[in-house]
């Protein structure tokens, strides 16, 4: 009897040295139904319980944009690398088939972590650099979503970028920043410039989705751009992934 495919998927991973197992189920359509875990790391069960709350009907994409802030106090002890985020991130990415990253997250040095907000190491980003020919900072948070939160660590990505630069030879000699290592533009585009543009272009994604929307831009932030809005999930990726295509910038949107 052909029962056909399963309603969902049940996914483990073991960190046999921590003592941990982190469960994640998850339906056909990629939405997690429940996030589980066992763990003697007493320092980690409230983080671990918060991302378990959180990420609790989203899709895959979706909670790869959960960040440490969203973890509040769970994570104010943790605020080199907080492990329950890193490990959760090992988990999707081990659900689908990559090679988790931040497993060994609790000997990775705190000098090297380069992104609070996404967790991000010195070692990814040579290896998200390395990984595209003539590579851009743009190409980072694309691949690693390392300066996409507050921005504050683009200076730091722009520095190695050139330090790999030095060292091999590797990629052009464009940069996001001026000689006194600070943020220049927007592509061509002032910072007033750009929210005008971007004006424009939420206008035009309105106008090929055929139907009303609510869209007010409140607030420009580093590449953090906060709406009014009454879209809903499907629609924040639908509009973000139309205005990175379309300014070559890599913005992340937030409901204000």
């Amino acid at each position: 009897m052909n029962l056909g495919p399963p309603s969902f998927y049940n996914h483990k991973m073991v960190l046999e040295e921590q003592n941990t197992s982190l469960y994640l189920d998850i339906n056909q359509k990629e939405i997690i139904q429940g996030f589980y875990f066992e763990t003697k790391q007493v320092d980690w069960i409230p983080g671990l319980s918060k991302i378990a709350e959180i990420c609790q009907g989203l899709s895959l994409e979706q909670s790869l944009l959960i960040n440490p802030q969203m973890l509040g106090e769970c994570s104010s002890n943790q605020d080199v690398f907080p492990v329950p985020f890193l490990l959760f991130r090992d988990l999707l990415q081990d659900f689908k088939g990559q090679p988790p990253t931040h497993c060994q997250a609790v000997s990775e040095k705190p000098e090297n972590l380069v992104c609070r907000c996404f967790g991000v190491y010195q070692r990814e980003i040579r290896a998200a650099l390395m990984a595209k020919e003539d590579a851009k900072i743009i190409d980072v948070t694309n691949l690693t979503r390392a300066g996409g939160g507050c921005t504050s660590c683009l200076e730091d990505i722009a520095l190695i970028l050139k330090e790999l630069r030095y060292e091999t030879g590797f990629g052009s000699s464009e940069s996001f920043f001026d000689e006194n290592g600070k943020y220049r533009r927007y592509g061509e585009f002032t910072p007033a410039e750009f929210l005008i543009e971007l004006d424009k272009g939420i206008k035009y994604w309105i106008v090929e989705q055929k139907r009303e929307h609510y869209i007010e831009i409140c607030q420009l932030e580093g590449h953090q751009l906060r709406l009014k809005t009454d879209l809903g999930w499907e629609g924040f990726e639908s509009l973000q992934k139309y205005l990175r295509m379309k300014y070559d910038q890599p913005l992340f949107l937030l409901p204000s």
